[in-house]
């Protein structure tokens, strides 16, 4: 498949895949401390748990971008790290426990740790100089207002499934990211030259 504007191609499938990712995890962030307790936990493992997750995001994010830096091919990064996700969103449907449900966010973690310096260098490279504020303005834009439909989509998940339907929708969400990271690294080096 010829495609014309192949720097258009690949920053769609990078907002698309972002944007699906994002949404996919905020379905469950807004009831997360609900989450934990029907788990077994209370505020204070809801917050000790969360400072975990984001430790190990924001140092694997700091450490992997020096390392990620080196490498060539950074959609193979990208799509180790949603395969990573989508691994710790399995683990978060299928816990039955605190220490499950840790080990689900470590796993998120260390995806995220993988994507997200690579995943705005590679932005970075296909994105319209001329146009390069608008379409952050698109990202940022776009996350937000993916929270918010998220929110309001779990809420209404929650309502009728509970967090097994919340989680189901998360797990979909994030096989359909890999799958598309995967998509972007077969493609990457026809979208290079």
């Amino acid at each position: 498949m010829k495609i014309k504007n192949l720097k258009g191609h690949k920053r769609r499938i990078l907002l698309g895949v972002n944007f699906l990712s994002v949404f996919g995890w905020s379905l469950l962030s807004p009831l997360y401390a609900i989450y934990v307790t029907e788990l077994g936990g209370n505020a204070q493992t809801a917050s000790l748990a969360w400072a975990f997750y984001t430790l190990v995001g924001g140092v694997l994010i700091i450490t992997l971008g020096w390392i990620e830096n080196r490498l060539i091919q950074k959609e193979r990064i990208l799509a180790i790290g949603y395969l990573l996700q989508t691994l710790g969103t399995i683990l978060l449907f299928l816990a039955t426990n605190i220490s499950l449900m840790i080990a689900g966010y470590a796993v998120y973690a260390v995806g995220t740790g993988f994507v997200t310096p690579v995943w705005k260098h590679v932005f970075t490279k296909v994105a319209v100089r001329s146009h390069d504020t608008s379409q952050w303005g698109i990202f940022d834009g776009g996350n937000m207002l993916l929270v918010s439909a998220a929110a309001a989509a779990g809420s209404v998940i929650y309502g009728l499934a509970g967090f097994k339907g919340i989680l189901s929708i998360m797990v979909i969400a994030h096989i359909i990211t890999a799958i598309l990271g995967l998509r972007l690294a077969y493609q990457s080096k026809a979208l290079y030259n």
